[in-house]
């Protein structure tokens, strides 16, 4: 049986319990307590613990790339001018980005009637 995914909350509680705790098994019982389910594994916490304070940030992988003000600017300019601008025939970048700017960075919300 697989478990669903650990929120970001959760994550970052148990990093944040086995910081003040140094224990592992401590962060475990408090995050059983909290939440009423299965905590990570001992391992899982140290090496978030470890990822957490070398990077000092929670997400890992690429960055998105296509919030720049130039970009953003760009796809506003074209909205203004055509409302009606599909994301799938637009020529400014892919249709996912295209989706996420227009929802996250101006607004525009798609099939909205």
């Amino acid at each position: 049986m697989v478990d669903e995914q650990f929120t970001a909350r959760q994550r970052a509680f148990v990093v944040l319990r086995y910081a003040e705790t140094h224990s592992a098994v401590q962060a475990q019982q408090d995050f059983r307590r909290r939440y009423h389910r299965r905590p990570p594994c001992e391992q899982t916490i140290r090496n978030n613990f470890k990822k957490y304070q070398e990077k000092c940030k929670g997400r890992s992988g690429r960055p998105r790339t296509v919030h720049t003000l130039h970009t953003i600017a760009t796809i506003r300019q074209a909205l203004q001018s055509n409302p009606r601008m599909s994301a799938r025939r637009n020529n400014i970048m892919s249709k996912s980005s295209f989706n996420r700017v227009t929802r996250l960075d101006i607004s525009f919300h798609p099939y909205k009637i």
